[in-house]
């Protein structure tokens, strides 16, 4: 009877941390996360089953963001996500200026760099593994603008910038993406998108595209494929 007892709380342990996960994973929305059977264990459970409320998800791109981005929202990468940006070669994202030191790359930089076509950055050195080109214009020193790489494995920068945004101003900005409902705060999501981030950038990038790209006009949250 014991033994039974204790098999029985070992199964209901697992079967609560698999249903806390699938909720996590089916509020990004993303099916391609449902092949590890997480969607039965929410569903049986009644957590997280309808996040949405069965209502058309509206999501922004990093197209409209980097046009749109609040002035508040003009921080620092690592201040949101705490850790500094990967390169498209799995590095931490270093801009060494010509006065010394680093700049932090901000939200808006990542915004506007998509597909390695360069963001301008002034102040900034040739020195970096994400430098694209210098251009015709000076500094107020007289150095060089140079343009970066700030993409990062399949663009996942841009794209997970976009999905903090869109979670921060669901309700505004034309966004409905109440996700927070789920995770309980904005910090939570924060916390599981750099979880997701620090396993595998590039999946992430792949996945958050897919995402974002269905859902631009609208979609049903348990009909997105990546």
């Amino acid at each position: 009877m014991d033994e039974l007892k204790t098999n029985s709380s070992a199964s209901r342990r697992k079967f609560v941390k698999r249903a806390a996960a699938g909720t996590a994973l089916l509020s990004l929305p993303a099916r391609s996360v449902w092949a590890n059977g997480t969607v039965n264990s929410i569903v049986a459970s009644g957590h997280g089953s309808d996040w949405a409320s069965g209502e058309r998800i509206m999501l922004r791109s990093h197209g409209y963001w980097k046009n749109n981005i609040p002035d508040s929202d003009k921080v620092t990468f690592s201040s949101v996500f705490g850790f500094d940006a990967l390169s498209d070669s799995g590095n931490s994202i270093k801009l060494p200026t010509y006065l010394g030191g680093f700049e932090a790359p901000k939200l808006h930089h990542f915004l506007k760099s998509e597909g390695d076509s360069g963001v301008l950055i002034a102040g900034v050195t040739d020195d970096t593994d994400v430098f694209v080109k210098r251009t015709s214009k000076l500094d107020r020193l007289g150095n060089p603008k140079n343009k970066f790489d700030l993409s990062g494995p399949d663009n996942v920068n841009c794209h997970i910038v976009s999905m903090y945004l869109n979670a921060k101003y669901h309700g505004m900005h034309g966004v409905h993406y109440p996700v927070l409902a789920s995770f309980g705060s904005l910090q939570n999501y924060v916390d599981y998108l750099s979880e997701l981030y620090s396993s595998n950038a590039g999946k992430l990038g792949i996945e958050l595209a897919a995402i974002i790209d269905q859902c631009q006009n609208g979609c049903i949250a348990s009909e997105v494929t990546v």
